[in-house]
């Protein structure tokens, strides 16, 4: 009985109600409640991952670009690897 007694006085402290009610508002209720805030931080992560693949690539890219521009022989490599370009006067024989 004593300790339904100090439970019911807690409950009835405004503090403690206070506190409570805003933990579940926080938790449950709330538009930016912590479930969605996870959402948030998870989809930011997946995020930050594409965002530094893409980053990486567009180096790669700008070296490879660099060096096209640079080089004329590194030219002619690159048209005829990626795109199959041959002078007018060559047979190209692809091997798969």
């Amino acid at each position: 009985m004593e300790k339904v007694k100090k439970i019911l006085r807690l409950l009835k402290n405004r503090y403690v109600l206070v506190l409570t009610f805003s933990f579940i508002w926080i938790t449950f209720l709330d538009r930016n409640n912590l479930f969605n805030q996870y959402e948030f931080y998870s989809k930011q992560k997946e995020l930050n991952k594409t965002k530094d693949f893409y980053l990486e690539n567009l180096q790669k890219i700008d070296k490879e670009k660099s060096e096209l521009d640079s080089d004329l022989s590194m030219l002619e490599k690159f048209g005829r690897e990626k795109y199959k370009i041959k002078k007018t006067d060559e047979d190209i024989f692809l091997i798969n």
